[in-house]
């Protein structure tokens, strides 16, 4: 601190866009700032600065700020860092470094700046990014898998490889396609991890890529984390990704891993089925992800939690002003007269019914006295000693038994695993099905938010591993193996 300091006189100070010299500045300040997120390293940080992806609150010959955007993607931009020195308060730095960030982000075409940080960033910073107009878009959530178990081994057609140097082009524009702009990794990510050299792979179908996965290994090996599985969408459901994650659970085990992780959005609920499905648990962590929208007239992000919805209702109401609180008493008011006139009507409607129904039960009661009357006349009529009715036996009756109800029909997309019973475990294990083969639904079950179907096969469609099950066996498998049921 700086305890026999004058205040500083911020009137004095001014921000700016960054410029090549304020390289060194920026550097300082970030190692010696207290308040300080970094999302970037030096390789990144510094091509920001200078060119004026950056701002910089400056007195005299001091920088006090410095917040910077990394490099966008389709309009898109994370903060990468923001440091304020311990001579400045971070409420008055962030107030006026933000809206200066944002006229750079303008300047550069960005429409969206995005933050994510970490639990002692987001102690600090968060509430004040809300305070500049950021909000709570979604966040990343972490799954953990502790055993080497692979329900499938996905579609056997596609052709898995090491990454090699010559694939960056493609394996950059499959990201594009595969993810929002937000989540794009571009070369300054992608080519570091290819050359990284340790689990990169891509996959390829009928000679074209189709998908990539990637990670990256901690603590001695201890634990790997899968950071990319991506798949192509023209041709998802065919069984690529769970290739590309039983390649990836393969390779962990091989290299003697105690945990496996991976971080995935929380809206992604597709994503998620698979992993649970493959053994991976949520761990309960949670990382928030705020989103500052540049565009006028647009206040809602497109991927939201519905946190988010309840927040931006109740900012809605707090905004309301006199005309709107009048013109909602109005409507009201028109309501409330408009049942109270509909009263009379839906009393004498309610009368008219009850009355209908009682002359109807009369009516019932007096038909069925009637038809007893006539039983009990025409059985007195005949003597009881005529009377040899013939029984007819039924201990000879062979009654037709009720085929089991089908749920639906459906044809395997992703070869696996069928069970006896909906869960994932060695014992469970009957045989495998293979993709193409039709199967008729039987049951539905769902299972730690998994979905499981009973089924019976009826026609295969070949022998693709020697484990595969002949047509007419019934079990349990995973919803994911299947194509959407048909009636």
């Amino acid at each position: 601190m700086w305890p026999f300091r004058k205040p500083i006189d911020l009137s004095a100070a001014i921000v700016r866009p960054s410029q090549p010299a304020d390289v060194t500045a920026v550097s300082h300040l970030l190692n010696a700032a207290s308040r300080r997120f970094a999302a970037a390293a030096g390789s990144e940080l510094y091509p920001a600065v200078e060119e004026g992806r950056a701002v910089v609150m400056q007195l005299e010959r001091e920088v006090l700020a410095a917040a910077v955007l990394g490099r966008p993607i389709h309009q898109v931009a994370w903060l990468r860092v923001l440091a304020v020195s311990e001579r400045l308060q971070p409420r008055e730095a962030v107030a006026r470094v933000a809206p200066a960030l944002e006229q750079v982000a303008r300047q550069q075409a960005i429409t969206h700046l995005y933050y994510a940080g970490d639990d002692q960033s987001n102690q600090w910073l968060r509430p004040l990014l809300e305070q500049a107009g950021y909000y709570h878009q979604t966040d990343v959530v972490v799954y953990e898998k502790r055993d080497w178990e692979i329900p499938a081994n996905g579609n056997r057609d596609v052709q898995v490889r090491p990454v090699q140097a010559v694939d960056l082009a493609e394996v950059l524009q499959l990201d594009m396609r595969c993810f929002e702009p937000q989540w794009v990794k571009d070369e300054s990510i992608l080519a570091p991890a290819i050359a990284d050299g340790s689990f990169f792979v891509v996959a390829e179908l009928n000679g074209q890529l189709a998908g990539y996965s990637y990670a990256t290994s901690h603590f001695g090996g201890r634990l790997v984390h899968l950071v990319r599985i991506a798949v192509d969408p023209n041709v998802r459901g065919r069984g690529i990704g769970v290739r590309l994650l039983a390649e990836f659970v393969a390779y962990a085990a091989e290299a003697g891993a105690e945990l496996l992780t991976l971080n995935t959005q929380a809206y992604n609920h597709h994503a998620q089925r698979l992993y649970r499905w493959f053994g991976f648990a949520p761990t309960g962590e949670r990382q928030p992800v705020l989103c500052r929208w540049l565009q006028r007239g647009r206040t809602v992000p497109p991927k939201t939690d519905p946190r988010d919805w309840n927040r931006l209702f109740e900012r809605r109401q707090r905004q309301r002003g006199p005309l709107s609180t009048l013109i909602a008493a109005l409507v009201i008011g028109m309501i409330i007269v408009g049942l109270i006139g509909l009263t009379p009507l839906v009393i004498d409607q309610l009368e008219t019914s009850r009355a209908i129904a009682r002359q109807t039960q009369i009516a019932l009661q007096t038909r069925e006295a009637r038809a007893t009357a006539q039983q009990a006349a025409t059985q007195s009529a005949i003597p009881a000693a005529t009377a040899t009715p013939t029984a007819t036996p039924t201990a000879t009756e062979t009654p037709t038994p009720t085929p089991e109800p089908i749920l639906g029909r459906a044809q395997v997309i992703n070869g696996g695993n069928i069970r006896r019973e909906p869960r994932v475990a060695a014992e469970t294990v009957i045989g495998q099905v293979c993709v193409g083969d039709r199967v008729v639904l039987l049951e539905e079950q769902t299972n730690d938010a998994n979905r499981w179907y009973r089924l019976r096969v009826v026609e295969t469609a070949g022998n693709c591993v020697p484990e595969r099950v002949s047509a007419g066996a019934e079990g349990w498998v995973n919803a994911t193996l299947l194509s959407a049921p048909e009636p």
